[in-house]
C-alpha cells in the first residue's frame, strides 16, 4: 500500500512523531478499493456519466486490462485512458502536469 494526497483541504489526522499537514492522506491501494475520493465503477454506470454529466465525482473502471478515468467533478466528465491505476490517479489528482514541467 502506498499514500496519496487527496487535495480535499482538509487536515490530516495527527499521528505520533509527525507534523500536521493540510491534506487529507487517503489509502490507495492498487486494484482501488480503498479509495475514498475515487469511485470504480462498471462500463454501464460509466456511459450514464457521461451521458447525463450525473453524479459529479471521480470515478474509474477497467475495460480490457486499460484503466478509464472519469474526471466528472465540474460536470463535464472528462474521460482519459491509462496503462497502469497510478497513473490514472496522478491524473485524477491533476499530478501529471507537475511531472511534464519536471521533465522541461
Amino acid at each position: 500500500m502506498w499514500h496519496k494526497v487527496h487535495l480535499a483541504g482538509e487536515p490530516a489526522p495527527l499521528k505520533m512523531g509527525k507534523s500536521p499537514c493540510p491534506f487529507k492522506l487517503s489509502k490507495v491501494r492498487k486494484d482501488g478499493e480503498a479509495m475514498d475520493d475515487i469511485k470504480k465503477i462498471t462500463s454501464k454506470e460509466a456511459s450514464q456519466i457521461i451521458d447525463t454529466r450525473k453524479p459529479l465525482g471521480k470515478f474509474y473502471l477497467i475495460d480490457k486490462g486499460i484503466y478509464v478515468g472519469i474526471d466528472n467533478s465540474s460536470g463535464d466528465a472528462w474521460t482519459e485512458e491509462f496503462d497502469s491505476f497510478e497513473a490514472m490517479v496522478k491524473w485524477q489528482h491533476g499530478l501529471e502536469d507537475e511531472e511534464e514541467l519536471e521533465m522541461e
